[in-house]
C-alpha cells in the first residue's frame, strides 16, 4: 500500500471511504454494502502511481458511484509463485523488519521463525476440507427469541477509540479492506460518523440478507505446522471485526 502514504491519497480514500459508508447505512441496500466491499478490489494497486491512484478516487467522490465487484467465494484461488529458499529467507527479514518498525517485536520475531505457507498442492487443501468440513445450512429465522437483548447505541467516540486501538499492519479479509484504511476516516469530518452508521446497522442485524455472505466471508490462509500438517487461519471482513469488538 506505498502509493497511499501520502496525505493526499489518505485524504481521498477516507472521502470515498465516507462515501460508501453513508450510503451503505442510509440506503441498507445489497447493492450498497457490495459496493463499500468491493472498494478497494477496484483500486489499481499494481503498476500504477499516486497520480492515477489520487484520480480514480476523486472519480469516485465526484460520481457517487462505484462499479459492484462480482465476489466469486467458490471460485480458484489466485496462483502463488513458490519461492526458493533464498527469496523465502528474505521475504521474513522483510517482514521482520517491518513489524519492529511499528514496535511489534513479538510479531517480528515471529515472522522469522514461522515455516510460511503451505505448499500449493492438493494436499493442504484435502488436509483444509477435513478440518472444516461442510456444515448443514444454518437457519436465520429466530423470531423473537433473539429480540430481548438490550439495544446498543454507538457513538463516534467509541468507534475511534476501539478503531485506535486495533493493531498496524494487519490483513483484511476477502474485500482486501484493513484497520489501517479505516483509520483514514479519523482525520476527515464526518468519516467516523460515517463508520459508526454502518456499524451500527451490523450490530442491529438490519443489514439486508443478500449482503451477509460477503460480509461474513473469510480468507482461509493455509500455515505449515513444524511437524506437518496445514493450521488454517481465517481472517473476516473488518467491519464485522470492529462491530464484535
Amino acid at each position: 500500500v506505498a502509493p497511499f502514504g501520502t496525505s493526499r491519497i489518505r485524504v481521498r480514500l477516507a472521502q470515498a471511504l465516507q462515501l460508501m459508508l453513508r450510503n451503505a447505512a442510509e440506503n441498507n441496500t445489497a447493492a450498497d454494502w457490495l459496493r463499500l466491499l468491493g472498494i478497494w478490489a477496484a483500486l489499481p494497486r499494481y503498476h500504477c502511481n499516486a497520480r492515477d491512484i489520487n484520480a480514480m478516487l476523486a472519480s469516485f467522490v465526484d460520481n457517487g458511484v462505484l462499479p459492484i465487484i462480482p465476489q466469486d467465494l467458490d471460485g480458484p484461488a489466485p496462483q502463488r509463485r513458490e519461492r526458493n529458499g533464498e527469496e523465502a529467507s528474505a521475504d521474513r527479514r522483510a517482514a521482520a523488519e517491518r513489524l519492529a518498525a511499528c514496535g511489534r517485536l513479538s510479531d517480528a520475531a515471529r515472522s522469522l521463525t514461522s515455516n510460511g505457507l503451505a505448499p500449493v498442492t492438493t494436499a493442504p487443501v484435502t488436509a483444509l476440507r477435513a478440518l472444516h468440513p461442510q456444515g448443514p445450512a444454518i437457519n436465520d429465522d429466530f423470531g423473537d427469541s433473539l429480540r430481548v437483548a438490550p439495544h446498543v447505541e454507538l457513538s463516534d467516540e467509541l468507534v475511534q477509540r476501539v478503531l485506535l486501538q486495533q493493531k498496524r499492519n494487519v490483513k483484511g479479509g476477502p474485500s482486501g479492506i484493513t484497520y489501517d484504511h479505516l483509520r483514514c476516516l479519523c482525520g476527515v469530518g464526518g468519516g467516523v460518523s460515517a463508520l459508526r452508521s454502518a456499524l451500527q446497522c451490523l450490530i442491529d442485524g438490519s443489514v439486508p440478507s443478500e449482503a451477509l455472505p460477503s460480509l461474513k466471508a473469510s480468507r482461509l490462509i493455509a500455515l505449515a505446522k513444524p511437524g506437518g500438517g496445514v493450521r488454517p487461519i481465517a481472517i473476516g471482513e473488518v467491519f464485522v471485526r470492529l462491530a464484535a469488538r
